[in-house]
């Protein structure tokens, strides 16, 4: 399987420098439809994400019903690395995340934005972890791909901000849904899910690397959601005084 994400890693690579910005952008970012240079830089990346997340969300949602019609017998007897789709979905994931790492994250980085250097870092050691451990352990990836659910909002809200939708209802909705989500994947799901795995005596042993990512994935799902509350907060508060500067 390591071998796998390692051609992963490649074809992701190969995928965002197909879409990188060019001296002569697609009508869709030039500046007349409020694409300015910066998010002409973040596109290639915001593509590679919506394709990403698309793939791996619905994984997710199919192994998670999956896995709540299963008897807990099933997993003593099971290779679940085998079953799940784990030989093409974690080796894809992987790949994109290390891909975007040095498209994207790197750049950001330089800029003095070092979450997501923190976020990539801990993700791509938790994606080694479970590549290379047991079924007992990668049962537990579906939880992590349920988090994607959220990146497809985001993304897609991207798009439609960027794309002269900033002012629509649309755009509110999604923005509305993608803290819902993210609270219930990232805030709710994701932590829970990762004490199950660390409490299992049965895992313990084939845990390896992935203890050392789960702490610093899950303070950054908290300060991400918390700057997601401060952000709707102050749309809000725009949004209030617009409304009564045309009363006035």
């Amino acid at each position: 399987m390591a071998a796998e994400a390692f051609r992963e890693f490649f074809s992701n690579t190969l995928f965002p420098f197909s879409t990188a910005p060019t001296p002569h952008p697609a009508p869709y970012s030039t500046p007349q439809k409020g694409l300015d240079d910066g998010k002409r830089n973040e596109l290639p990346s915001f593509v590679a994400s919506l394709v990403h997340h698309l793939v791996v969300a619905p994984v997710g949602l199919h192994l998670f019903f999956k896995d709540w019609a299963r008897v807990p017998a099933e997993y003593l007897t099971m290779d679940y690395a085998l079953s799940f789709g784990g030989l093409w979905s974690v080796p894809f994931a992987f790949g994109y995340m290390a891909a975007d790492s040095i498209i994207f994250t790197f750049p950001q980085l330089l800029k003095g934005h070092y979450e997501y250097a923190m976020h990539h870092g801990a993700a791509l050691t938790l994606f080694y972890g479970f590549v290379s451990t047991s079924g007992a352990v990668v049962r537990f990836m579906p939880a992590i791909y349920l988090c994607e659910c959220s990146g497809v909002i985001f993304a897609t809200a991207w798009f439609v901000r960027n794309g002269g939708g900033r002012d629509t209802a649309f755009l509110k909705f999604l923005e509305l849904s993608f803290a819902v989500v993210f609270f219930i994947t990232r805030i709710i799901n994701f932590p829970l899910s990762m004490y199950t795995l660390m409490n299992l005596p049965t895992t313990m042993d084939s845990v390896g690397i992935i203890r050392f990512a789960l702490f610093p994935l899950i303070v950054l799902q908290f300060y991400w959601f918390y700057m997601i509350i401060k952000t709707l907060e102050k749309k809000k508060k725009t949004a209030a005084a617009a409304r009564d500067e045309k009363k006035a």
